[in-house]
This record gives C-alpha cells, structure tokens and sequence, in this order.
C-alpha cells in the first residue's frame, strides 16, 4: 500500500499552533514556574522533512535560556505522541506558563486542524480524521486551566513534494481541497488566549535549506528578548519572516489576550516593551550549533 501524506501544509503548529491563555494574568515574574513541551518530527516515510529536529532543538535551547522545564521529542508516532501530551497536561495544571511546540507535518480536516505523527498513512481523506492528532484535544484541555498562561505554537504547513490529490482508486483522481485543504484553518481563541502559526491560514511554510526553517529560527531569537509583550514578540517574528521569504511565507496569530504576557520578564520582572515595539536580536546567539 503506497504510503501518502498530505504538504506539510496540511496540520497540529500548530499549527504553527500556538494558543496561550491568560484570563487577566500579569507578565510573568521571573520566578514562575515555566513548563514546556517540544516535538519535531521529520522522519516520515512518505514526505521526509529536513528541518523539524533541528527546529524543535533550537526552539528548546532558547526555552531552557528563559527558565522554563522543556521536555523535547522527536518522530514521534501517534500513540508516543498522545502520551507526551497526556503526560505534559498532566504536569501542566501546576505550571504558571505552559508552552507547546511542533514542528512537522500538519493537516486541516473538516474544520480540524491535525498534527501528523511520523506513522500515518494518509490515502483517503478519512485518515487524516484517524491517524492525526487532534489540536482540539490539547487545546481543550489547556482551556480548563483558568490559571496561567499557555501558549500553543504550531509550526506546520511546511512545503513537501507531494501534490495536493490522492488516489481513490484504479484511473481515479481528485482534489483533496474539498474536505482536507490545504495550510491549517484559523482557530477562534478562548478567552484570554493567542494562536500562533507559521504561514498564514491556507497557505504552505518553507521548511528552510541553512539547518531551520525561517520561522523557528527567528521565534528562537525573539524568545530571548527580554521584556517584550507577547504580540509584539509575535508580530517581529512575522515581519522578519516576511523579509526573509520575500512575503511567500507571512505567519499568523489569532488572538483574544487580555492582561499583560512576555516570555522573558524584564529586570523588573514585566513587560517593558509594548505591544507595537521594536527590538532587534543577534541571531547568532541562538543559530549557533543548531544542526
């Protein structure tokens, strides 16, 4: 059975995906306790992608520099993929920052958005909805948690070589863009929440030729950036990967935020730079070693 899998573009990060919530909570002290969860996965049999790993370590080495507890994983199948995650929401409900991150392959179903585990075999449409994992499920669990703050980023949709049909049977063709479309579908944010993806809804990611994609590598260097208010964080890292790409790859946030939100407090433990702006970061202090 000839194994397919739907671009890159098809997803969790997720897509993307990044979700946070903060019902009304302040700029994280520096003394919060920050919980990650971190997966890369590359090694698909039928669509292999280059950059996840080395994203996934790269986004986790600037997690660590900013004092959060990462848990990273790679080529995951389904079910090591839902344990990760049981695992993690597990620990998370303590945590005052929750941050998840995947890199790989994704697919939109129905209104769904889906994380591909490294072992799908995706001939029909139907196998998306089986072999996926569903955003929601993390999602929806992370919306219980009232306190804290999450975020969600989905790192997906990246480009693969394979088009955007499949076979249904002898001599017959279709278009998937019916039910499994292409990119990942906008997500309505909870309350007090962002939603983070690498390229704009429906539309592919690079997966990147120097060791990362452009997207990792310059949310790893904003990740750094002390300070900075999370939609200010979020909207550098769009604008640099715009330039980058020429506009071919613009990433996206949906966001009901309330409240105050960076990563790395300043030395007053708050947010000193406001939503609109600007910082620069030297990219080499996190590019360096990434392979």
């Amino acid at each position: 059975m000839k194994r397919m899998l739907p671009r890159r573009s098809l997803l969790l990060s997720s897509g993307a995906l990044l979700s946070w919530l903060a019902v009304g909570a302040p700029a994280a002290s520096v003394n919060s306790r920050k919980l990650a969860l971190v997966i890369g996965n590359a090694r698909y049999d039928a669509a292999p992608l280059r950059n996840p790993k080395n994203d996934a370590r790269l986004v986790a080495r600037s997690l660590k520099a900013v004092d959060f507890e990462v848990a990273v994983h790679e080529d995951l199948a389904l079910e090591p993929m839902r344990l990760a995650a049981a695992h993690w929401l597990a620990s998370a409900g303590s945590a005052d920052v929750r941050f998840f991150y995947f890199a790989g392959h994704g697919a939109q179903f129905r209104g769904r958005n889906f994380m591909l585990p490294v072992n799908a075999e995706i001939e029909r449409e139907d196998d998306v909805l089986h072999q996926g994992f569903d955003i929601a499920t993390l999602t929806d669990r992370l919306s219980r948690m009232t306190q804290g703050v999450n975020i969600i980023v989905l790192d997906a949709c990246r480009d693969s070589p394979y088009p955007l049909t499949r076979r249904l049977g002898p001599n017959r063709t279709r278009s998937v863009t019916g039910s499994v479309e292409p990119g990942l579908t906008p997500t309505v944010p909870a309350y007090g929440t962002l939603v983070a993806f690498s390229t704009a809804p429906g539309a592919m990611a690079l997966d990147g030729k120097d060791g990362n994609s452009a997207y990792a590598k310059h949310l790893a260097a904003q990740l750094l950036v002390p300070g900075q208010h999370i939609e200010a964080m979020f909207k550098r890292v769009r604008l640099a990967v715009a330039r980058e790409t020429a506009n071919r790859q613009v990433p996206w946030e949906s966001s009901s935020l309330v409240g105050e939100f960076c990563v790395r407090p300043d030395g007053k433990g708050g947010c000193s730079t406001p939503p609109s702006g600007s910082t620069a970061v030297d990219l080499g202090q996190v590019t360096s070693g990434s392979r």
